[in-house]
Formats: structure tokens, C-alpha cells, sequence
């Protein structure tokens, strides 16, 4: 909400360890400053890290982004 985007946007999507482009879907669902990407689309292992978290599982939930508007 905070960054103006809306349903069908094109962004990236970076963290430390790389990025990808993805479409926006706004839900009221999701907390702000909240992203959801689903760990069954491949394209999310792009920017999760290869550390493990504390139960030996990838960091899905804990891997900070940031997110631009693709222009």
C-alpha cells in the first residue's frame, strides 16, 4: 500500500542474495511491510539465501526484500 502499487504491477523483488521480477497482487490479508511470495514458485529461491534457519529449512519466512516498481 505504502508504495502506491497495485494488482498487475511489475516489480522487482531484491534481497542480499539476488532478485526477481514478479506481479503484484494487493490483499488486505497480508500485514503492510509484508510480502508473500509462495515457496512452491521457484522464482522465490532467487532471493532467499542458502543459510539454513534454525530448524535446518530455508530462510522463506525470515529473508528481508526490497521491493521497486519495474518502470
Amino acid at each position: 500500500k505504502g508504495l502506491g502499487l497495485r494488482d498487475g504491477d511489475e516489480v522487482i523483488v531484491s534481497s542480499e542474495c539476488g532478485s526477481v521480477r514478479a506481479k503484484v497482487r494487493v490483499s488486505s490479508e497480508v500485514l503492510n511491510s509484508t510480502v508473500v511470495m509462495y515457496m512452491h514458485d521457484k522464482k522465490v529461491n532467487y532471493v532467499v539465501c542458502d543459510e539454513l534457519d534454525e530448524s535446518k529449512a530455508p530462510r522463506y519466512k525470515y529473508t528481508v526484500v526490497e521491493i521497486r516498481k519495474k518502470v
